[in-house]
């Protein structure tokens, strides 16, 4: 474990320009901030694994045989969002500060964003280990909470996947070893392209994966109902939609009545709870292996 929160603490690539501030801020801090920061590495996955121990991994998430989701469940996912809520003010702030966008309605100065600098990369820890902590406290593993966020914000309130700072922020795990702890700081993508761009594909991808999953667990669990072979049909067709795109979403060109029936009570309470510069954060940090 010990390894692992290692390489993921030093895989945080620096940029250059404004993001030379967190070098100087780990400057400051020395080595026990370091020796601080991986410990905390370690605690996150520590939480990963309870998570991942109780409830399985992201993928194996089964969906009601609609695809519904019980108002119930509605209710742990948003109970879970509100623990979140001070935290992800945070780091939503530090994020805008350091995108030169106002905070608070004033434009950050360069003390605000030396600041936030420095408390860049602590308060990213500290909102993926609240995460972890936030879904064993309400009941919930990471894959119903995935399920439902990204139905609810990207389908019911068509929320733009690429939503998030102007630099990067997130990527792939460049080991190749799904340690799932691995992002990239950085002022934009690598080959050229815009930063939403890459930042958008990244996202498809990891939650394409695991749809496809969750896809065929709902199938599997409808081939032993002798229910409506509509819904069955239906969901037959968007699993080889999602098997023919590689980046496509679960039910992206349009929901089935049950499950949209059961997230649009929940609109504004959703509406609410979404700050599109933490979007980044909250839907793929996480590998599935």
């Amino acid at each position: 474990m010990a390894g692992t929160a290692k390489k993921w603490f030093i895989g945080c690539g620096i940029g250059c320009g404004l993001f030379l501030l967190l070098i100087a801020g780990a400057g400051t801090v020395g080595y026990f901030g370091v020796r601080q920061a991986i410990d905390r590495g370690e605690d996150i996955e520590a939480g990963f694994e309870q998570l991942r121990a109780e409830y399985g991994g992201p993928g194996d998430y089964i969906p009601a045989p609609d695809g519904s989701v019980p108002a119930d469940r509605m209710e742990v996912f948003l109970a879970a969002r509100q623990d979140m809520a001070i935290d992800r003010k945070q780091i939503g702030d530090i994020l805008r500060t350091l995108d030169d966008q106002e905070v608070d309605g004033a434009k950050p100065g360069f003390i605000q964003k030396t600041k936030a600098g420095i408390q860049l990369i602590p308060s990213l820890m500290t909102f993926i280990d609240l995460r972890s902590h936030a879904l064993l406290n309400a009941g919930m593993g990471l894959g119903e909470y995935l399920y439902i966020y990204s139905l609810s914000y990207y389908n019911l309130l068509a929320r733009d996947l690429a939503d998030g700072p102007s630099f990067q922020i997130t990527g792939e795990d460049q080991d190749g070893d799904n340690n799932g702890f691995h992002w990239d700081v950085g002022p934009s993508s690598s080959d050229g392209g815009s930063t939403t761009d890459e930042r958008e594909k990244v996202i498809r991808r990891y939650l394409h994966r695991i749809h496809l999953q969750m896809a065929r667990n709902q199938l599997e669990g409808l081939d032993g109902l002798t229910g409506d072979q509509e819904d069955r049909t239906r969901l037959v067709a968007e699993i080889a939609a999602l098997e023919d795109e590689s980046l496509r979403l679960f039910w992206e060109t349009g929901m089935p009545a049950a499950l949209r029936e059961s997230l649009e009570p929940y609109r504004d309470r959703l509406e609410a709870s979404y700050d599109p510069m933490v979007n980044v954060l909250e839907s793929g940090l996480v590998e599935n292996e």
